[in-house]
C-alpha cells in the first residue's frame, strides 16, 4: 500500500465532514451540544472533547466484531480529528483563563464561564438549509403524499 493510499482515505474523510457541516453545523457546537446532552443523561459535566473520545471507543467496539468495515475505520479518523480540533478549541478557552483577571475567578466561576462559551459557541448559525429547503430537494419528486 502507498502513501498515496493513506492520505486519500483521511482526505476523504475531511470531505465527509466539510459535508456533514452543512446539516449539523461546526464539529465543535455539535459536540458541546451532544455534550450537554450527555451531562444531563449521565449526571456529571462531559466536555466536548470527552464525547469524540467516546465516539472513537464506539468505532472501536465495533470493528472488534468487523474488523475490516472501512465505515468505522472512516469514522475514527472522522473523530480522531474532530477531537484534535475540539482540543484545540479548548485549550484557547482555557488560554483566555490564564489571563489577569482570570486569576481572580473561583473554580464556580471557571466553571460558569467555560460553560457559557460552550453554549455561545453551540448557538453559532450553519449554514446548513432549512428543513423545509431539505425536505425532498425542494419536493422535485412530487409532494410527500405522492401527488
Amino acid at each position: 500500500m502507498t502513501i498515496d493510499r493513506y492520505s486519500e482515505a483521511i482526505e476523504s474523510v475531511a470531505d465527509i465532514l466539510k459535508a456533514r457541516g452543512a446539516n449539523y453545523g461546526t464539529p465543535y457546537s455539535n459536540h458541546v451540544a451532544i455534550a450537554q446532552i450527555w451531562s444531563v443523561l449521565l449526571g456529571k459535566d462531559i466536555g466536548p472533547e470527552q464525547v469524540a473520545m467516546c465516539m472513537v471507543a464506539v468505532k472501536l467496539s465495533r470493528l472488534i466484531h468487523e474488523p475490516t468495515h472501512d465505515d468505522s475505520w472512516a469514522d475514527i479518523i472522522g473523530y480522531g480529528g474532530i477531537g484534535r480540533g475540539v482540543a484545540d478549541i479548548e485549550r484557547d478557552v482555557l488560554m483566555r483563563f490564564k489571563k489577569p483577571d482570570a486569576a481572580e475567578m473561583t473554580v464556580e466561576q471557571f466553571a460558569d464561564e467555560l460553560r457559557r462559551i460552550r453554549e455561545r459557541a453551540w448557538h453559532i448559525p450553519s449554514a446548513a438549509p432549512s428543513r423545509q429547503d431539505r425536505s425532498y430537494s425542494n419536493q422535485k419528486r412530487g409532494d410527500f403524499f405522492g401527488r
